[in-house]
């Protein structure tokens, strides 16, 4: 489970010729009943722009997003459409900054159809200035599998902590003490490329949290599982060798609440429950296939515990369906 990647990894790599490349960097952000929210940038040089994405939900249970296929402005850096991920000391200190405007939604069904949502939704100006700092090791033990040659080829992830603000109008929320998880990944990325998987990713403390996936192989519902457990930047993290999810779905199969087995190395079995909040849908289209990723704010319980995060669902749609519902 021990990362080989070295500290340059931290930044962008070398661009390649194949048309799927990819480069993206991505940031969640919670503090216990108040805003959570993520950011991400996905390079795709060859096409010509930066995925951008800003999303931020905010205590009174409405959204405010923002998605741009942006110019990039330098192909090695993350610095796009107003975002901009900065690394000050690589797998330790990180910086992310945002200044302009999201979409305010009180519904998030909407997005199902977001071009008539972005035109009917109200715009607030965001100035977003958080810092992260290392609160776990960096993993990247996932599995060396070919579907996800070209979906996530290289990948870690890490537990963080953060402090700062981010703005929404006129409101100010503080994300000091805040909990966090990033991933970085490169190499080609077509969302087509993967069935369905399961990301759960929850922070406890600063020193206690858990990020495990889970990837359909088929579209027989076989699957492998991944990820860790970690107790703080300087213990080693335990190994996840198993899971199953149990998802409760709301009306257009939107997962509402998760009940999560997981195995890991010490031969231990750990259950953590997972209710979900908003759950954003998303879409990518492609060659007539149509992928959904549904991100929502999560507050997880595990052993007595209470913990914060997100639950990411992603899923080919087969006659408007998920194709996983029947497997998590």
């Amino acid at each position: 489970m021990s990362t080989s990647f070295k500290p340059n990894d931290d930044y962008l790599h070398p661009i390649t010729d194949h048309p799927d490349h990819n480069e993206s960097a991505y940031y969640s952000f919670a503090v216990h009943d108040g805003l959570t929210g993520w950011v991400r940038i996905g390079n795709r040089v060859n096409d010509g722009f930066a995925e951008v994405t800003i999303c931020l939900y905010l205590p009174d249970g409405s959204i405010g997003f923002w998605w741009d296929r942006a110019d990039i402005r330098d192909p090695l850096l993350h610095d796009a459409g107003g975002l901009t991920f900065e690394v000050i000391e690589p797998f330790q200190h990180h910086r992310v900054t945002y200044r302009g405007p999201v979409a305010i939604f009180t519904d998030y069904r909407v997005l199902e159809n977001p071009r008539a949502a972005f035109s009917e939704a109200e715009r607030r100006d965001v100035a977003i200035d958080l810092t992260f700092h290392r609160a776990s090791p960096v993993w990247s033990g996932g599995p060396d599998v070919k579907i996800l040659d070209n979906f996530a080829g290289a990948h870690f992830e890490q537990h963080m902590s953060t402090a700062g603000t981010a703005t929404v109008g006129e409101e100010v929320f503080s994300l000091d003490n805040g909990l966090s998880l990033r991933d970085h990944s490169w190499g080609p990325r077509r969302w087509q490329q993967i069935s369905w998987y399961r990301w759960l990713t929850a922070s406890f403390a600063s020193d206690l949290g858990i990020a495990c996936t889970m990837i359909g192989t088929d579209t027989e519902g076989e699957y492998i599982a991944h990820g860790y457990i970690h107790h703080g930047p300087e213990s080693p993290a335990t190994q996840i060798v198993g899971a199953k999810a149990t998802t409760s779905y709301v009306d257009g199969w939107y997962p509402a609440s998760v009940e999560w087995v997981i195995s890991t190395e010490d031969g231990a079995t750990h259950e953590v429950s997972a209710e979900v909040r908003t759950p954003l849908p998303l879409r990518h289209r492609r060659d007539g296939q149509t992928t959904r990723i549904i991100e929502g704010p999560t507050t997880y319980t595990w052993e007595g515990r209470r913990g914060v995060g997100m639950t990411e669902y992603l899923d080919l749609m087969v006659d408007g369906s998920p194709i996983g519902r029947d497997f998590a």
